[in-house]
């Protein structure tokens, strides 16, 4: 123990009460030192005080430096190690700095700000896209909706124009009507439009 702490405390055994005791009965003990053992083979400090329980280490080593100087009476000497061969150290517990007001406030402050952005980044990222998805989705479904419906019906209005247009046309050519060589006529238009009609859809579609 000779490297120990000077602040470091054991726990009191009934060896040494024993030995704080014997101590009392010399001499050469200074009043000071006599006083504060005195203290240790007492209950004055109640037996729920810490210090009731444990012992500086250097006041034991100052106890025994005194006592080791005068011969006991039986001749056989104690050392320093013998006093600790059932004794623990004693560890007290860490007690942790009290955090400063201001700081704390400070700290709940910027975690309640951060939790705050956190939540408004979170749900404005959700609703605009979500929103703004949707909304350009159908935009634009609606206009390639509109677009195909225009196609189709300017395709039907080519056609019918185009056998509207040849019926006729025949049917002005001639002296007298002739209903099948005008149909003839009309639906033969009528298709080679058709099909240029289809030709031009799938072009521009592609």
């Amino acid at each position: 123990m000779a490297g120990y702490p000077s602040n470091i405390e054991v726990v009191l055994t009934d060896k040494l009460r024993k030995y704080f005791r014997s101590a009392l009965t010399k001499t050469n003990l200074p009043d000071g030192l006599r006083k504060e053992i005195r203290l240790y083979t007492t209950n004055q400090r109640g037996q729920g005080d810490q210090k009731a329980r444990t012992v500086p280490y250097t006041l034991i080593k100052e106890v025994h430096a005194v006592v080791s100087t005068q011969p006991s009476q039986g001749g056989k000497r104690v050392y320093l190690h013998d006093l600790f061969g059932r004794t623990d150290i004693h560890i007290p517990e860490l007690q942790p700095p009290e955090r400063n007001a201001q700081l704390e406030a400070r700290i709940q402050q910027l975690k309640t700000q951060f939790a705050n952005k956190e939540y408004d980044d979170m749900t404005r990222n959700v609703n605009l896209t979500k929103w703004n998805t949707r909304s350009g989705s159908l935009k634009t479904e609606m206009k390639e909706m509109n677009n195909q419906l225009i196609a189709v019906f300017n395709f039907f209005l080519t056609v019918i124009g185009s056998f509207v247009f040849a019926y006729k046309a025949t049917e002005y050519s001639m002296e007298k009507p002739n209903v099948p060589t005008q149909l003839c006529a009309g639906l033969v238009v009528a298709t080679i439009v058709f099909f240029a009609d289809v030709y031009f859809i799938i072009k521009n579609t592609v």
